[in-house]
């Protein structure tokens, strides 16, 4: 979705996994203005990482298509 007043794009971004690549590519999504979703099989990693993204980010332990803001 492009905001045409802005000139920039929003998108909402889920992230698999909790790892390294993880933690790049959230931060990246999040410093270009986009909403990230992490979700990983263990929720407290997924949680600890969510936070670590900035503002933005949120996570979700398992696959359920619903994050929980943080």
């Amino acid at each position: 979705m492009i905001n045409k007043e802005e000139g920039t794009a929003m998108s909402s971004i889920s992230i698999i996994g909790t790892g390294h690549m993880a933690r790049i590519l959230g931060a990246l999504a999040v410093e270009g203005g986009n909403a990230v979703e992490v979700i990983g099989r263990d929720p407290a990693k997924a949680a600890e990482l969510a936070p670590a993204l900035g503002r933005g980010g949120c996570c979700c332990g398992r696959p359920s298509g619903a994050g929980t803001p943080l």
